[in-house]
C-alpha cells in the first residue's frame, strides 16, 4: 500500500511541475504577444518586440499609426509627434539596424543601419528580423504603418 501511495504521490508531483511550467509558458507568451507590433512598409511586413516602459505604453495608445517617415543621414527614418511622449533616455553608444527609439520626447526613429552614436534615446523596441530592412526603407521618405500584432 505504501508503494502505491508513493507512486501516486510521485506522479502528482510530476504533473504539478508540468502544470507550473505550462502556466509560466502561457504567461510569458501572453506577455510577449502584448509586446509585439507589426510594421508595414509597402508590401513588406516586419514584426518588432517592444520594451516595457512608459514610452511604449503611451505609444500603444496611439496605434494603429500610419505616418510618413522622413529619411535622415541615410541610416534612419524619423517622425515628429505633435504631442510629446514620456522618456527615459540613455546613451546607447551603438545603434543597431532595426532599433526603434524615441529621440528627445517627440521623434520616433526607426534605424536601418548599424553605427555608433553620441546621442541619447529612449528605447522603444527592435525589429525581430531585419533581413531586407535597409533595402525596403531605401533613402526616400516613406509611408509606414505601426500596429499591434
Amino acid at each position: 500500500m505504501k508503494q502505491k501511495l508513493l507512486i501516486i504521490f510521485s506522479l502528482l508531483l510530476f504533473l504539478q511541475s508540468f502544470m507550473t511550467i505550462t502556466a509560466n509558458e502561457i504567461k510569458q507568451k501572453d506577455k510577449d504577444m502584448g509586446n509585439k507590433i507589426t510594421i508595414t512598409i509597402g508590401q513588406k511586413e516586419f514584426v518588432a518586440t517592444l520594451e516595457e516602459n512608459e514610452t511604449v505604453k503611451e505609444l500603444k495608445k496611439r496605434l494603429p499609426l500610419s505616418i510618413t517617415m522622413n529619411d535622415l543621414h541615410s541610416n534612419e527614418k524619423y517622425y515628429h509627434f505633435s504631442k510629446a511622449l514620456p522618456t527615459d533616455s540613455y546613451s546607447p553608444k551603438f545603434i543597431n539596424a532595426g532599433d526603434i527609439m524615441l529621440y528627445d520626447n517627440y521623434s520616433l526613429v526607426l534605424f536601418y543601419k548599424t553605427f555608433s552614436t553620441p546621442y541619447r534615446y529612449t528605447k522603444i523596441g527592435h525589429i525581430d528580423d531585419t533581413h531586407s530592412l535597409e533595402e525596403t526603407l531605401s533613402s526616400e521618405d516613406i509611408a509606414i504603418t505601426f500596429d499591434l500584432k
